[in-house]
């Protein structure tokens, strides 16, 4: 259910094609710690959505997003649909520097999207600070949701 899948899921976007290993070991990494790393590539296409539909979806029956911004390709929008709706986000990004200038300040003066430096070989290596920062924001959110929308009370809550 999606409760179920909320709990343990990361949505993991990149770029495809050469760079499919690096969001593999990303994925591995996931799954050491307990996490489903889930790339849209692993899922047929809804025949009726658009890939930005498609990806908003898993995006949303995710727990928070990791993205590997190391090269320039379509997850550049991908990132943009997470600004818009207001995933938890992780940016990997090579000694910090973002794949196009375009994207370089989307995480500025954000609290749900984080930029982490890591080396060029080994995105592996920063998912476990991603995933300490993505899990505080995760329950920062939930208790100013729970808090702001009044009627939510234990009973009303997906368990």
């Amino acid at each position: 259910d999606v409760f179920r899948s909320k709990e343990r899921t990361v949505l993991v976007i990149g770029k495809y094609g050469d760079n499919l290993s690096r969001l593999r070991q990303i994925q591995d990494a996931l799954k050491e710690r307990g996490y489903e790393g889930v790339l849209l590539e692993d899922f047929p296409d809804i025949e009726e959505q658009s890939l930005p539909q498609k990806m908003a979806l898993f995006a949303s029956i995710a727990r928070f997003v990791i993205c590997d911004d190391t090269s320039l390709s379509g997850h550049n929008v991908e990132l943009t649909i997470c600004a818009d709706l207001r995933f938890a986000t992780v940016i990997f990004r090579p000694q910090g520097i973002a794949s196009t200038a375009m994207q370089s300040d989307l995480s500025h003066g954000c609290d749900f999207m984080k930029v982490f430096a890591c080396d060029g070989a080994s995105p592996s290596l920063v998912v476990p600070d991603a995933i300490g920062w993505a899990e505080r924001v995760v329950s920062e959110r939930s208790a100013y949701f729970n808090r702001r929308y009044t009627w939510r009370k234990p009973g009303t809550l997906m368990q």
